[in-house]
């Protein structure tokens, strides 16, 4: 056995019980039996890294009669704290998150409970509320509004100038850390054409727009930057959200994932949520426009709920502009992948499609993403 799974093995019923009472709201319940396996959506296997998400569950006695629960737990690898902990490479930025209890009261979406932290050599292992998405797999439009609205109240509650929230670990500039890490990929994209996958995805134009985008991307990257500030989730895509209906009966969106948490550019959050509601979760490409403005239209209504009165065309660019910079890292990532038979077959299992078939999806969406970048250039001068 690997040491990861004989620590797993190693979970006994006195490490489980105070965590399960807790999610019980059972203060005398006794765990009976339990048992763990792989959970939810995991990259792991294409970054060649140790599988670290389980769900744990089982059965408990309460009184005169035995329960299920579930909890979910979370192995964060930490290498160390870089000297700078506001860099996106701050791997103990979720374990400082649910220590700081900043996750447990704030607005618009929630995160699951945190139980328990412990501290293990070289990691945190992370006790987590078992949330089930009330909807499944697929949601309906209406749901992705919801979600919208909800990540918009979420960022607004925390505008810089507005906000007390000043933790050193925030992040900063993750856009500008990810475009410049994938930067000499993309400028490769010519040579790279000669891949027949890279070829099926994107097209010669595209391959040209695209280099043109990398020539932009520092000063969009310095407008991002001196737009309004918020404090974001910045990995809200839809396999990172969960639809829960509460006890008094309201709807809510449930994040998972906070490692990327810190500050953005208002308008950002929401890009990568409509990229990878496309992508692998089944929406027509053909919807995509309409998406976009629908999705657009309730953000900046969630926006003006919370009390923020500024101008949406300064949304509109923070929105298109980070699209355009997330268009940069995706097309890295879809160049290393279709290079990489180990990572590209991972990369399938995972996302439930073979890489043909997301190669395909890609070409027919980046004529729409291509579309956002001519937006924000004509929306840039009002930053």
């Amino acid at each position: 056995m690997s040491g990861r799974a004989d620590d797993l093995q190693a979970v006994d019923a006195a490490t489980l019980t105070p965590m399960v009472r807790a999610a019980l709201g059972l203060d005398r319940a006794v765990v009976t039996s339990w048992r763990h396996e792989p959970f939810g959506h995991s990259l792991d296997e294409v970054y060649r890294t140790a599988r670290s998400v389980f769900r744990f569950s089982g059965t408990a006695r309460a009184v005169h009669h035995e329960v299920p629960w579930s909890l979910v737990l979370k192995i964060v690898t930490v290498a160390g704290t870089p000297d700078d902990p506001s860099s996106p490479a701050n791997g103990d930025r979720e374990p400082l998150a649910y220590r700081s209890f900043f996750l447990d009261h704030i607005p618009g979406i929630r995160a699951p409970r945190c139980y328990a932290i412990a501290e293990r050599p070289g990691s945190r292992w992370l006790w987590l509320e078992h949330v089930s998405d009330d909807l499944g797999r697929v949601w309906r439009r209406e749901r992705y509004q919801l979600a919208a609205r909800h990540l918009a109240r979420f960022n607004v509650a925390y505008l810089a100038g507005r906000t007390s929230v000043c933790y050193p670990w925030l992040s900063r500039s993750p856009l500008r850390e990810a475009v410049g890490e994938m930067s000499r990929t993309v400028a490769r994209i010519g040579d790279a054409r000669d891949h027949p996958i890279v070829a099926r995805a994107v097209s010669p134009e595209s391959a040209k727009a695209l280099l043109a985008l990398l020539d932009k991307s520092g000063r969009w990257l310095d407008r991002l930057d001196r737009m309004p500030q918020a404090i974001c989730h910045w990995d809200a895509h839809r396999a990172n959200l969960l639809s829960r209906t509460n006890q008094n009966g309201v709807v809510e969106t449930v994040a998972i994932d906070w490692a990327g948490l810190g500050w953005g550019p208002v308008g950002s959050e929401l890009s990568k949520l409509l990229s990878q509601t496309v992508n692998f979760f089944g929406l027509d490409v053909e919807a995509l426009p309409t998406l976009d403005g629908e999705l657009f239209h309730h953000y900046v209504d969630g926006l003006r709920e919370a009390g923020w009165s500024g101008d949406a065309r300064v949304v509109r660019f923070g929105y298109t502009a980070a699209a355009a910079m997330r268009l940069i890292v995706r097309m890295a990532t879809a160049i290393e992948l279709a290079f990489d038979d180990h990572a590209r077959t991972a990369f399938e299992r995972s996302a439930g499609l073979d890489f043909a078939t997301l190669a395909d999806r890609f070409k027919s969406t980046l004529p729409y993403y291509l579309s956002l970048v001519d937006e924000a250039d004509r929306l840039a001068d009002l930053v």
